[in-house]
């Protein structure tokens, strides 16, 4: 969340549960399945890289809903609800950071 600036409702659509699971899960402390702890490890590595490559987390959130010429015009925010969206949005910034195109 701290990454992001995202809300639990946003989140919850990156990991594919509720905001209300977040909610409880925090306040239980109870861990996330397998699955979900291995999308939001990727997610914050995407989220660090973002937001060293634009600057900060508004600039990096802003790319995120502006359709992206390396990802043939798809918004990156749409494709990391995607399967395989992570994967593409995160190579696109990879290229993005060294100049060259994946």
């Amino acid at each position: 969340k701290d990454l992001s600036g995202f809300n639990n409702e946003n989140l919850a659509g990156l990991i594919g549960t509720t905001h209300r699971t977040i909610h409880n899960k925090k306040i239980s402390g109870e861990p996330f399945d397998l699955a979900q702890t291995e999308r939001l490890r990727k997610l914050a590595q995407l989220f660090t890289e973002g937001n060293e490559i634009f600057g900060n987390k508004n600039e990096f959130n802003q790319w995120l809903e502006k359709p992206a010429y390396g990802l043939d015009y798809s918004v990156p925010y749409d494709l990391l609800q995607q399967p395989g969206g992570l994967d593409k949005v995160m190579n696109e910034l990879y290229a993005i950071k060294f100049g060259d195109t994946i």
